[in-house]
């Protein structure tokens, strides 16, 4: 899951908010909607949580705030809102249902060059058939260049037993 919620999340706002030009009027965006479920194989999660293999199913919410100020300076909020099955491979493990919450912000400089810089948070939690129960949070980055080149990193993952 790891990275895979931040990065599918940051791209939303860098799609729907164009860059503006310096002499465009202030323009406001607000958009909600629900997406189609997402489902993707997962190789296990990151250090303290469970090792396993398996299908993650996401079904998430997203709302969308920002506006394009005069000079072309953008600016994005999204919250999503999703829950999460982890079904594993191996049927001798336990699966895991849970949810969480992304808070992401971005700005977008003017001037010409379509340069975006983004930040994700991301708290969430899962519990497992067999009681076990998981708190996970992470911090990841997005930046696009003028050249359209995206640069995606993190500066922490964490997972831990919620017990």
């Amino acid at each position: 899951m790891k990275g895979r919620l931040v990065a599918a999340l940051a791209a939303a706002p860098l799609l729907l908010m164009p860059a503006a030009h310096a002499t465009s009027p202030v323009r406001h965006l607000s958009m909600s909607f629900d997406e189609d479920p997402v489902v993707s194989t997962v190789a296990g999660l990151s250090p303290g949580c469970p090792g396993l293999a398996g299908t993650l199913t996401e079904t998430r919410h997203l709302d969308i705030r920002g506006w394009i100020k005069a000079d072309g300076t953008a600016h994005a909020v999204t919250t999503a809102t999703a829950t999460v099955t982890l079904l594993p491979d191996d049927s001798s493990r336990p699966s895991y249902t849970g949810g969480y919450v992304t808070r992401e912000s971005g700005q977008y400089t003017a001037g010409g060059a379509d340069e975006r810089i983004d930040t994700a948070t991301t708290h969430g939690y899962l519990v497992g058939t067999d009681g076990s129960s998981y708190r996970i949070s992470e911090v990841g980055h997005l930046t696009v260049d003028g050249t359209g080149t995206p640069r995606i990193w993190f500066d922490r993952f964490r997972c831990q037993p919620a017990h």
